[in-house]
């Protein structure tokens, strides 16, 4: 399954702006960072997966647009068998 997420926001000031001792800060907290992760991922695996509708539109949009053969022009209920030639005759 595709999923298109659209960024609304421009990392390059805060990357101009970045905190040196952020390492050393995320060391301090790594118990809770990773209980925060396994919760979350807990509460993955029990839910699903829930995107907001922003990216919803984005992905429907998304295939939208890629879809070479839409849905309309496909042959619905029926099997088209292709005659297989044998070119060593």
């Amino acid at each position: 399954m595709a999923v298109v997420e659209e960024a609304e926001h421009s990392f390059y000031s805060a990357y101009q702006k970045r905190n040196p001792h952020l390492l050393d800060e995320l060391r301090k907290e790594w118990e809770g960072i990773l209980a925060w992760c396994v919760r979350g991922c807990l509460e993955w695996q029990q839910d699903g997966l829930k995107p907001p509708p922003i990216v919803i539109q984005a992905t429907s949009e998304y295939r939208r647009e890629e879809d070479l053969i839409p849905s309309s022009h496909l042959l619905t209920g029926r099997i088209i068998q292709w005659a297989v030639l044998d070119l060593n005759q």
